[in-house]
């Protein structure tokens, strides 16, 4: 499993992972319990971690690693779609 195309936490002896492609909802948040926290919604489960040593360097990283994800994505479904491309006699050297 490559690690930039999931999120991996290690909590105790649980281990949770999220696609970064399955993830709707990224944010950097705070309330009266957690002091900072990110929020992690993923199929319509909140999820919240806190007790990071640099929690901007990892929510910018986190950020930066669904935005990859998403543009994979975008990349592979046009490939996808351009017929052009799925015929390789159509393919032409430049």
């Amino acid at each position: 499993m490559k690690s930039y195309s999931h999120l991996l936490i290690f909590v105790f002896l649980v281990k949770l992972t999220i696609s970064w492609d399955e993830i709707s909802k990224l944010e950097k948040t705070s309330n009266v319990i957690l002091t900072e926290s990110i929020h992690v919604c993923s199929r319509g489960e909140d999820h919240y971690f806190s007790m990071f040593l640099h929690i901007s360097e990892t929510f910018l990283l986190m950020e930066q690693l669904a935005n990859y994800a998403v543009r994979r994505l975008f990349d592979k479904e046009t490939f996808e779609n351009d017929l052009v491309l799925h015929d390789p006699l159509q393919i032409t050297k430049r």
